[in-house]
């Protein structure tokens, strides 16, 4: 199961999408403009984070140290880029004309199975959940104390409502913490020398899907294009240089945007009157 899922996750990694692009009313070729966050639709599409800052809960100040332990936190989506790696939006900086900052905060995964071979530590984590917001650039400070104070710091306008997608689904062989059937969403590996307290580098890897919420980006990532899934995520992270949570590191979500309904239905009163006018010439 695992050599499965590493070819999986590296499909999600190199994997191109291909599907024609198609332009947005009033905007660059190829982007839309979600809430002042310009995005790439019709091919690959980038959320990169800065910063990402994860815990166990309740305090957040501590690693994943056991099953059943639920890992949650925070991060900043610094830039938002295409498949071919050109940034189209940047918090403070490119096409930010409304001078926002982009976060996001997640919690609800559950450590289902921990275990250790050849490759390094691994954790099975099912559920997830995963809300990010717009907000005046500049208000997100990770390092605001209490914990709690962070926290609030990553919330604002809803712009995209998240769920872990599942990629593995448990056996009674592999003894997870909630059973049988439990529904993988992520999985998270240590590299050897390092151990669940001190982190040296580690990473995460899994998939999610839209959710039900108010996010304004909801409809346009929810394509279901990632093997099935809307969208693949990697992470980085270590116990080095942490503030006030248990690990830091980095964050990339990658999927497919489409136009907003608004904006398809523009194009097609923009071909339609296209038509028009071809038909007026040949008539005439």
């Amino acid at each position: 199961m695992m050599n499965n899922l590493k070819v999986v996750y590296a499909a999600v990694i190199g994997a191109a999408m291909g599907l024609a692009a198609l332009p947005a009313s009033a905007l660059p070729v190829n982007t839309v403009d979600l809430g002042g966050v310009v995005v790439p639709v019709g091919g690959d599409t980038y959320l990169n984070t800065g910063a990402l800052y994860e815990g166990a809960l309740p305090g957040y100040t501590s690693p994943i140290t056991a099953v059943g332990q639920v890992l949650g936190g925070i991060g900043s989506i610094d830039a938002i880029r295409t498949g071919g790696g050109a940034t189209v939006w940047a918090a403070g900086g490119v096409n930010d004309s409304a001078n926002v900052q982009l976060t996001f905060q997640f919690g609800d995964y559950v450590a289902q199975k921990i275990f250790t071979d050849s490759s390094g530590i691994h954790l099975w984590f099912s559920g997830g959940v995963i809300n990010a917001y717009t907000a005046p650039y500049g208000t997100f400070n990770p390092s605001g104390t209490p914990v709690s104070a962070a926290i609030s710091s990553a919330l604002g306008n809803p712009w995209l409502n998240l769920v872990g997608g599942a990629v593995y689904t448990c056996a009674a062989a592999d003894g997870c913490f909630s059973g049988t059937g439990t529904q993988i969403t992520l999985e998270s590996t240590i590299n050897l020398p390092g151990t669940l307290i001190n982190i040296f580098s580690g990473s995460g890897n899994g998939f999610l899907d839209v959710a039900a919420g108010t996010g304004i980006a909801n409809s346009n990532f929810d394509t279901n294009s990632v093997f099935g899934h809307d969208i693949g995520l990697t992470s980085s992270f270590s116990t080095i240089s942490t503030g006030s949570f248990g690990t830091s590191g980095a964050f990339s979500m990658r999927g497919l945007a489409v136009p907003e309904p608004g904006s398809l239905f523009l194009l097609g009163i923009g071909a339609l009157s296209f038509g028009v006018v071809a038909s007026r010439k040949r008539n005439a």
